[in-house]
């Protein structure tokens, strides 16, 4: 049996994978423009960044790793450039500083800061609300992907 430790993980890099692909085709504030590659018209640094050490051991370090070794997988136009304990400052600072387009563009961390800014996310708090990590992830990722949906349809 998979330990949710894993499936967490697992879902967290493809949600990063996720926003970053959406940042890099534009629907978010613009990565780091680096210098080209010989042969290349250019490439975009994704900055990513969490508060925690910078240890594999540690999950959100891991994650961080894990996202920027598949995305070299991928592409080699977009290298990830990690900043560990809170390098660009603490969660919230990292969240103003990726809405007003400056510093990270790109972060993971617990859901409990993102309650500042979007309540809705709130829900995933809920200790009793869920039988299992699987159940709250198929709920948390169903509800993220009718939100989203609903989002890029109101824009036009």
């Amino acid at each position: 049996m998979i330990s949710p430790k894993k499936i967490l993980v697992s879902w967290q890099v493809r949600l990063g994978a996720l926003v970053a692909l959406a940042m890099v085709v534009g629907c978010g504030p613009a990565p780091v423009e680096t210098a080209a590659a010989p042969g290349k018209s250019g490439s975009k640094e994704i900055r990513f960044a969490h508060v925690h050490a910078p240890d594999v051991a540690g999950e959100l370090h891991f994650t961080a790793v894990a996202f920027g070794e598949a995305l070299a997988t991928l592409s080699d136009r977009h290298p990830v450039r990690i900043f560990a304990q809170g390098t660009l400052g603490s969660e919230r600072e990292v969240y103003e500083g990726m809405q007003l387009g400056s510093g990270a563009a790109m972060t993971v961390s617990g859901t409990a800061i993102l309650n500042n800014f979007d309540q809705r996310i709130g829900v995933v708090d809920l200790p009793y609300l869920w039988k299992n990590l699987i159940m709250c992830t198929a709920c948390s990722m169903a509800r993220w992907a009718g939100c989203w949906r609903r989002d890029w349809r109101s824009r036009g």
